[in-house]
């Protein structure tokens, strides 16, 4: 998936962000943006899979600490994540996240989340909306479109009002970001970094990332075989990848990340069961079902 960061927030604090990217995400400068030669020439050679993926949200046993403020007792949800389209026509991205979160203290949250975007990677445009409730409440929505403007990234919001702001750095948008690991991990890349913009948190958030990815395998009977739903990837090449968000601004970059992901990324961009390591907790997501959809041909 691309590693696209989700968003639920419950009794004021973090609850997660899941990506790329999914989201995957995957998704993702200022210092530190390690772009080879190779990766900058071969970056449009990359086509992603359209696929369709269903993950189960849980907590991991023994990855919450109790002491922290509006703990986490317990946590299920589904998200289901859809990637279409192509190259040449652009991509197109829909997220779903739905969770109920009982806390420490008591209660039960309720959490719709909701994420729909698009990228058209000749004009460097990425059109977005989110849109999130609480219970039955509509607790936060915006709508938009970030274009690339040689060194910087302009914004400009229709919803929660008409604005325009510049972000002061060049960002990579999701599918872009996913494009750009790949083509890291098979140029035998190990550190990868860029700055990601995704729409899917407050307006003008932006995130520096920095990638560390593992050695190459391949699936397949003869070496070692998916699992699964990702078993209909045959013998196509993955590496194990960790991604830590930060958040980013002009001023600096923060020194600890908000959190971090892993996962085994597959050359067609399909990525299998997520595991997001929180300050207070830890949450798992586990593929349940992977179905490939029709590939767009360019005319």
């Amino acid at each position: 998936m691309n590693f696209l960061p989700v968003v639920v927030v419950v009794s004021g604090g973090w609850l997660s962000r899941i990506g790329n990217g999914m989201r995957m995400a995957i998704a993702g400068g200022l210092a530190v943006v390690w772009f080879s030669p190779a990766i900058a020439l071969s970056a449009e050679t990359v086509t992603l899979a359209p696929y369709r993926a269903v993950y189960e949200i849980t907590l991991e046993e023994g990855g919450r600490r109790l002491a922290q403020p509006a703990a986490l007792m317990a946590l299920s949800g589904r998200m289901v994540y859809e990637l279409t389209g192509g190259p040449c026509e652009g991509y197109s991205m829909t997220q779903r996240l739905v969770t109920a979160a009982d806390m420490v203290e008591g209660g039960r949250i309720l959490e719709d989340l909701q994420i729909a975007g698009f990228e058209d990677p000749q004009a460097d445009t990425f059109e977005f909306v989110s849109r999130r409730l609480i219970g039955n409440r509509l607790a936060q929505k915006q709508r938009g479109v970030a274009t690339l403007k040689g060194d910087l990234t302009e914004l400009t919001m229709r919803e929660p009002q008409n604005d325009a702001l510049t972000l002061p750095h060049k960002v990579l948008f999701p599918i872009g970001f996913q494009q750009a690991l790949i083509i890291a991990a098979l140029n035998g890349e190990r550190l990868f970094s860029a700055h990601l913009f995704d729409g899917a948190e407050k307006v003008g958030a932006y995130y520096h990332t920095t990638s560390s990815i593992g050695p190459m395998t391949r699936s397949g009977p003869a070496t070692s075989p998916a699992q699964g739903p990702l078993a209909t990837l045959g013998t196509m090449k993955r590496w194990p990848l960790t991604i830590a968000y930060f958040q980013a601004s002009e001023q600096s970059e923060a020194m600890t990340p908000l959190y971090e992901l892993s996962t085994v990324l597959y050359e067609n961009g399909v990525s299998g069961s997520l595991r997001l390591v929180f300050s207070d907790y830890v949450m798992r997501a586990r593929l349940q079902s992977l179905d490939m959809l029709p590939v767009a041909t360019c005319p």
